[in-house]
């Protein structure tokens, strides 16, 4: 298609959208900006695909909220609602949804029943406009948009099934669940002698209890501690947490607020009520471990020298008034941690003591591996001196 023929579908585009939703428009819609961004973006553009995309993300910027057309399959600009739902495909990224039932480290196998390699086949034969578009994710987020009715997913993670049931009318996309959500604390025993306890990003008032039940549920003497995703919204769990854990009492960090307009620091002094002991602890981290957990668990634990840090590398959001959690909502942290006595929060990622083997690039594997690989290295023999390049920079 000549550049012409895209000026032309551009202009159809923006006819029909109007015609479909008779809304005051802004005037960068109406006048000279829209021919610019045309002019610029137009030469650009590898394929049609690209260029709907493009104006896909400037809608998005110039009108309101929620008006998007979900008529023609090429014009398909999907709903504000799909970003509730960044679903990855055959294992390559991960799943959320904002009540935390799927979660990130699961992997979609099933829609409507149906594997979904078959499924994704199937879109790409059945509708022309779609056989160009080579991410899954983003072909699936589109062809969401074209149903009418109830889509049952079913998703892989954590050693679990969770089913859930998208109702899907065009223009609206929600999300329900079919079963109880995934317990906050999950143990489990291992055939290879180890304990491994996952803690869900749905960290709930009840947890530290559920918690401290798990550890004593615990057989052997090395603790997988499972944090891939989890935020910990509340300053509470994770000091209660931390108590259970720790071997001795210890000033994790101070906590800073505001007082009439300035700092005030409060020092986190944790008392030290082990469960049980442990000769080692590993604990496995990702990109999207954050909040409080990131801000003072993970530092917390890497101070003792029976624990060692496992997996990718944190959000690097524990110093931010508010933390990026999954798709376009947020956490906001009404306080913020200091690490040590110069008084500096933590500044990027907390980096593990120990990378895994598959990187992010490499997700198509199933994450289930990153979790067989944290027990070799949690049953190896640990290093005499861990090493806490992690954190050495902010403690005193």
């Amino acid at each position: 298609m000549s550049t012409a023929d895209w000026v032309c579908e551009g202009q159809n585009l923006l006819a029909e959208f109007k015609k479909r939703y008779p809304l005051p428009f802004p005037v960068s819609l109406e006048e000279a900006p829209y021919e610019r961004w045309m002019s610029e973006h137009l030469p650009h553009a590898a394929s049609l695909s690209e260029f709907f995309h493009a104006f896909n993300g400037f809608l998005h910027k110039h009108l309101l909220p929620g008006n998007y057309i979900t008529r023609r399959p090429k014009c398909l600009l999907g709903h504000r609602k799909l970003a509730l739902l960044p679903l990855s495909l055959e294992g390559r990224l991960f799943t959320m949804n904002r009540f935390g039932e799927i979660q990130k480290g699961m992997e979609l196998r099933e829609v409507n029943g149906l594997p979904i390699a078959k499924v994704l086949a199937a879109i790409r034969y059945e509708i022309p406009a779609f056989r160009d578009v080579s991410n899954d994710a983003y072909l699936f987020k589109r062809w969401l948009t074209t149903l009418e009715g109830d889509v049952v997913l079913k998703a892989w993670g954590h050693g679990s099934f969770v089913t859930a049931k998208i109702k899907s009318s065009r223009r609206r996309c929600a999300l329900h669940t079919l079963q109880e959500p995934n317990p906050c604390i999950l143990h489990r025993s291992t055939p290879q002698g180890f304990d491994w306890i996952r803690v869900s990003s749905l960290f709930l008032a009840s947890s530290p209890l559920q918690f401290a039940q798990a550890l004593a549920q615990c057989t052997s003497n090395r603790l997988l501690l499972d944090l891939r995703g989890c935020m910990f919204s509340h300053l509470k769990n994770v000091l209660d947490v931390l108590s259970l854990l720790i071997p001795s009492p210890m000033t994790a960090g101070f906590l800073q607020t505001l007082d009439h307009g300035h700092p005030v620091l409060e020092p986190l002094r944790i008392s030290a009520c082990p469960a049980r002991y442990f000769e080692r602890i590993v604990v496995l981290q990702d990109s999207c471990t954050s909040g409080f957990a990131e801000s003072l668990l993970l530092p917390a634990l890497a101070r003792c020298s029976h624990v060692s840090l496992f997996g990718f590398p944190s959000s690097g959001q524990g110093s931010e008034p508010r933390s990026r959690v999954f798709g376009p909502f947020q956490i906001f942290l009404t306080e913020q941690i200091i690490l040590k006595a110069v008084q500096e929060p933590v500044l990027g990622p907390i980096v593990p003591d120990e990378a895994a083997h598959l990187t992010p690039k490499l997700l198509e594997t199933p994450l289930d591996l990153v979790l067989e690989e944290a027990g070799e290295y949690l049953m190896s023999d640990p290093d005499p001196s861990p090493s806490l390049q992690s954190v050495s920079s902010f403690l005193p």
